[in-house]
């Protein structure tokens, strides 16, 4: 018994005593894929690469493929190796254990190649592997053994997201469209559906013309070819805007009166209502009745909407301008006698030679005016206010009106009463010819060449024009009357007025 314990003794002692590197690499280590094997085996050395293989760089989510790992040193007897994946599992291979989610060897393996398998993740992304491999000497320590990391593998994890069984792995440009995949019917909306890389190829095209006022007209040449058929904002499938920076112009528009073809049909102010405008030659904005007339939907300058313009060569003359009386001018059209101001009917006595009005500011005032007894107005323009007992200072005898009988009229045989309508003191049983002028009576001055019997004689007078006058007889009286004709003229008219009082007094 004391042999063999001291047996056990020196196995266990040898155990202790023997370095914990060789113990612990000789079955593969994890944990230095990134950070390498110097813990257990001397340097980092070029001489020793590691490389992965993988026979692709892409899978879809759950694929499972084989990579290989690879250690090269020459100089080498016996190789080991540990391998990490940021996502994804591993299932051992040739000469490789897994080990805490790691790839490791197995053992002292004395090839440089060891494989395992890996599984992708249900997720899309990237897994990156990361690798480091030795090569020792089996020495039993760690001198002169070499290591070295391998340069990281991306594998890219590709997952159909849209479930149109293409991942973009696959080529599946978008994987969030399931109608976007390669081979997928191309179609007109401006993508690119089988993911060759055009966008609506193949497709038949609409010609589209630019609309710049966008009001669904175009102008000019074809701008656009699109699969599309409606135009796209900012153009149009016609071409026939006449004017495409307006977008109240355009064919079929409605048409104003602007002196604009807003319609496009070549014709300016079509089917707009028109009225008739008269010529306005004096430009006082009133027409003239017997001018030219035009049709328009506005009014053109040098015409108006109206005729009643009595005078359109006169400026100032137009209804409404302002009347001057007495200048023989009607200036505000009104058709009234312009030597009336008071409108009565008769005419200035100052103003004019025949007139019978002898206050033409007042329209109660004229011949045909009722005089009020000793007011001192002489309403009726008879010459006289009338006075009580008399309708104008009464006759000799204290009749009404002058009459040598004292009769109410100085009436005839009968002594009926008999009115002195106009006042002039003579009545129609007086021989008055006209009874309701008081210009017209027996002896009345008579006016020549008017047409009126003023006197009551039954004609009127009638003065000759002189044709000629001799250049001797304007000679000898240089146009004036001569001092010894001058008396003559002067007692034959006075002669004359005196016959023609005493006739008005006998009767």
């Amino acid at each position: 018994m004391p042999h063999r314990s001291l047996q056990l003794f020196a196995v266990l002692t040898a155990g202790a005593l023997a370095p914990a590197t060789a113990l612990a690499n000789s079955s593969g280590k994890t944990g230095q894929s990134t950070a390498g094997c110097g813990s257990c085996h001397g340097s980092s050395s070029t001489d020793t690469t590691v490389t992965f293989s993988s026979p692709v760089t892409e899978v879809d989510a759950g694929d499972t493929i084989t990579v290989t790992f690879t250690v090269e040193n020459s100089g080498q007897s016996s190789y080991g190796m540990n391998v990490s994946a940021t996502s994804g599992t591993f299932t051992a291979g040739t000469g490789t254990q897994v080990s805490g989610g790691e790839v490791t060897h197995d053992g002292a393996q004395s090839s440089d190649e060891f494989t395992f398998d890996w599984t992708a993740p249900s997720t899309a992304g990237t897994a990156t592997f990361s690798g480091a491999g030795n090569a020792v000497n089996d020495n039993g320590g760690n001198s002169g053994d070499e290591w070295n990391l391998a340069t990281d593998l991306d594998i890219t994890v590709c997952v159909d997201s849209d479930g149109d069984l293409v991942t973009d792995c696959d080529g599946d440009c978008d994987d969030g469209d399931s109608a976007v995949f390669p081979g997928a019917t191309e179609t007109c909306n401006d993508i690119d559906d089988n993911c060759d890389g055009d966008i609506d190829e193949g497709l038949a095209t609409n010609d589209y013309y630019t609309d710049g006022d966008l009001d669904g007209f175009g102008a000019g040449s074809v701008s656009l070819e699109d699969c599309d058929t409606t135009a796209p904002t900012g153009f149009s499938a016609t071409d026939d805007d006449c004017d495409d920076g307006d977008n109240s112009i355009y064919p079929g528009a409605p048409e104003t009166c602007d002196g604009e073809d807003e319609d496009c049909d070549t014709v300016i102010d079509n089917d707009v209502v028109t009225s008739t405008y008269y010529e306005d030659s004096d430009g006082d904005g009133y027409g003239d009745p017997d001018g030219a007339t035009i049709e328009d939907c506005v009014e053109p300058t040098g015409y108006a909407d109206n005729t009643d313009d009595c005078d359109d060569d006169e400026g100032d003359t137009y209804p409404g301008a302002t009347d001057d009386w007495y200048d023989g001018v009607d200036s505000d059209c009104a058709e009234d006698d312009d030597y009336d101001a008071d409108l009565d009917g008769y005419q200035s006595m100052e103003e004019t030679d025949d007139g019978l009005d002898c206050d033409d500011s007042d329209p109660d005032i004229n011949p045909d005016g009722e005089d009020i007894e000793d007011d001192g107005i002489d309403q009726d323009c008879d010459g006289e206010d009338a006075t009580a007992g008399g309708d104008d200072g009464g006759g000799d005898d204290g009749g009404d009106d002058g009459g040598d009988d004292g009769g109410d009229d100085g009436g005839g045989d009968d002594g009926g009463e008999v009115e002195d309508l106009d006042g002039d003191g003579v009545s129609e049983a007086d021989g008055d010819c006209d009874d309701t002028s008081a210009a017209i009576y027996p002896g009345a001055p008579e006016a020549p060449n008017d047409g009126i019997d003023q006197d009551c004689d039954g004609e009127d007078t009638v003065v000759e024009p002189i044709d000629t006058i001799s250049e001797a007889d304007f000679a000898d009286k240089g146009g004036c009357a001569t001092a010894a004709s001058a008396p003559l003229s002067a007692g034959f008219l006075a002669g004359i007025l005196g016959l023609l009082f005493v006739r008005r007094r006998e009767s």
